[in-house]
């Protein structure tokens, strides 16, 4: 059998550059707890399943091939005029979590052939950033943080077996 699973994912959070947030007095009383946050957070979650079974008096032949690419992006940013009184935040997170079991099993009485296959691509930005020419003024603290976590689990696996010849 075959598996094939592609995806491309785009993820973004922005205050663009030009933009005028919290532009009232740093006194004005309607303006006391006021903070910033530009968040892009992302979770990608892929599980794949490939295998083949043969039973056979001649030859037996399978495969198991499971195959996934991903491309994925996740940005924050923040630019333009920026006043707060708390805190100005600006993050990415990015979560993989990737599986695959591939495997093939082949029995027969004269020849066996078989073979299983994961492949896996992971293609992934993830950035935070406060843009160029940006003016800040935040009464607590500026965090700019990105983080990126990818798990990979891929098994493969063939069996086969039989009185003459086998491979794989």
């Amino acid at each position: 059998s075959f598996n094939f699973t592609g995806l491309q994912q785009i993820t973004q959070a922005f205050i663009e550059p030009g933009a005028s947030v919290n532009q009232l007095a740093v006194s004005d009383p309607a303006n006391p707890g006021v903070g910033i946050l530009v968040h892009a957070f992302s979770d990608t979650d892929v599980s794949g399943l490939a295998g083949a079974f043969s039973l056979d008096l001649a030859a037996g032949l399978g495969a198991g091939l499971d195959v996934a690419a991903i491309a994925k992006q996740t940005e924050a940013g923040a630019g333009g005029a920026l006043n707060t009184n708390r805190n100005l935040e600006v993050l990415t997170r990015s979560r993989d979590e990737l599986q695959s079991i591939s495997t093939t099993l082949e029995l027969a009485a004269a020849a066996t052939l078989g073979g299983a296959i994961a492949l896996y691509s992971l293609a992934s930005t993830t950035r935070a950033a406060i843009a160029s020419g940006a003016v800040v003024r935040a009464r607590g603290n500026v965090l700019v943080s990105s983080d990126s976590d990818s798990e990979f689990d891929l098994v493969t696996g063939a069996l086969s077996a039989s009185i003459a010849a086998t491979g794989g």
